[in-house]
């Protein structure tokens, strides 16, 4: 920490830059903390195992990206962000998705990090321990220095499951709603945006957009899609359910479109998504969430 500075944060980023999808959202996050926090003398660092360009996703923001794989996965990833952690008097640890409580945490605390907020977007599939595993979980974390100093939840279900499933202290945790940007433009935006993405015909339109893994339960949405939906073809009054989004299960999500009898109504429009789809949810019918994890 340079001596103008009243304190570091470093965020921790899972993947190498730019690689989109839901962490766009999440490293815009980190950009935003750090422009209403540089006024303060407070210097922000986000850290990347693998910078190939610049992260667009900081552009304009005071947030400085660094090359450092700190996600803690192995002993080297601990030792080089013990490392760092010193070199850059590293004040508060910022990470998504981790484990709320980690004996690594002990080595991080001892390099001078005060604080460790972690920032849950998942309920993992842990059930809610019972007999002595419950006393055990409720012990561990309560012992200083072992657990997060704050646990950030997206959703409710997230948040109680820290605290039934984790055992966390309720006073740790927070609910904290992810927030969807509403783009300005009217009907003629989005006529414009619907003919892009070859959408002009048929009635209302049901929107996702994720990644394509299997806890996001996209085919489930498919399905149920397909069960609500009366009569074939595509009318102009008939619904139309439009996926935006790539990833390991996609090809499964193109094999179970094929086969539903809506498929001509279901339109799965691969990465697409990035540049465009932020004008469909204002217009949209219906926005679902069908992850399974949150």
């Amino acid at each position: 920490m340079t001596s103008r500075a009243s304190g570091t944060i470093l965020f921790v980023a899972n993947f190498p830059a730019n690689t989109g999808y839901a962490w766009d959202f999440v490293e815009r996050l980190y950009g935003g903390v750090a422009t209403r926090l540089a006024p303060r003398g407070v210097r922000t660092l986000v850290a990347y195992p693998e910078i190939a360009s610049p992260p667009q996703t900081l552009v304009g923001t005071p947030a400085e990206p660094v090359l450092l794989d700190a996600r803690l996965d192995s002993v080297r990833s601990l030792r080089q962000t013990v490392s760092f952690i010193r070199h850059e008097r590293v004040d508060l640890l910022y990470l998504a998705d981790r484990p709320t409580r980690s004996s690594r945490y002990l080595l991080l605390r001892a390099a001078g990090v005060r604080s460790i907020l972690v920032h849950q977007h998942t309920s993992g599939a842990a059930t809610a321990p019972r007999g002595m595993k419950r006393l055990a979980k409720w012990m561990l974390a309560r012992l200083p220095g072992l657990t997060a100093d704050r646990v950030v939840a997206v959703s409710d279900f997230v948040a109680r499951r820290q605290v039934e499933v984790g055992m966390m202290p309720a006073r740790r945790v927070a609910r904290v709603w992810n927030g969807v940007p509403v783009f300005p433009g009217g009907d003629e935006v989005s006529r414009t945006a619907r003919r892009q993405l070859g959408l002009e015909r048929g009635g209302p339109l049901v929107v996702c957009t994720c990644r394509a893994t299997p806890e996001k339960g996209v085919d489930h949405l498919l399905r149920a899609f397909d069960r609500l939906s009366v009569g074939p073809g595509e009318g102009r009054g008939s619904p139309l359910l439009a996926y935006a989004g790539n990833g390991p299960a996609f090809r499964r999500l193109q094999m179970l479109r094929d086969s539903l009898p809506s498929r001509d109504r279901i339109h799965l429009l691969w990465r697409r998504w990035r540049g465009e789809s932020p004008w469909l949810p204002r217009k949209s019918a219906a926005f679902p969430r069908s992850s399974s994890m949150e």
